[in-house]
């Protein structure tokens, strides 16, 4: 009996501590929305690059890290920290002028271009692309590395299956990527 109390105790200890962490969670990403980036910037601004050890080594920045905001919200909030390079991910929601269409290699060609064109914009390149999942058949590979070819990404982030690998060494060395 008293072990059963202890196990019970120890469970709600548990669960409102867990409570806790998410409402802080809520709390950090309300923040974050709410943020014009000045902080980060006054840091940034503050970094005596002259003493950082790696020169010229190129930091991309995860859309995952911006998923409350569209695609296009995203490239301006990453240009406000100094960045260029992106790697986007399927299912983000592109733009608020267009809430049923979310970025992936899905996407017309009209809106690849306008897309394109919001990324020359803001001078950021898409370097990688992912995580994005595929079929293990040919067709359903080649428009995701279709897409990548068009955009000029040059790494697509997958978590395939086994029975894939064959498969995607094929695409890998065809395209290049």
């Amino acid at each position: 009996m008293k072990k059963k109390v202890c196990l019970f105790i120890a469970f709600v200890l548990i669960i409102s501590l867990s409570c806790q962490g998410e409402a802080q969670t809520k709390n950090a990403e309300k923040k974050i929305r709410q943020s014009d980036m000045s902080d980060v910037k006054e840091e940034v601004a503050k970094t005596n690059y002259g003493e950082v050890r790696i020169k010229k080594f190129p930091i991309s920045m995860q859309c995952w890290t911006f998923r409350k905001f569209t695609f296009f919200e995203t490239l301006k909030k990453v240009k406000e920290l100094g960045l260029n390079y992106l790697q986007p991910y399927p299912g983000q929601l592109l733009s608020r002028d267009v809430p049923d269409v979310k970025f992936d290699h899905n996407l017309s060609d009209d809106l690849i271009k306008k897309v394109k064109s919001k990324l020359k914009e803001h001078a950021i390149s898409l370097v990688s692309y992912g995580v994005v999942g595929f079929d293990n058949n040919e067709e359903s590979m080649r428009k995701v590395f279709d897409f990548a070819k068009i955009m000029g990404i040059r790494t697509i982030v997958t978590e395939p299956e086994f029975d894939d690998f064959s498969l995607i060494e094929q695409i890998v060395q065809e395209y290049n990527i």
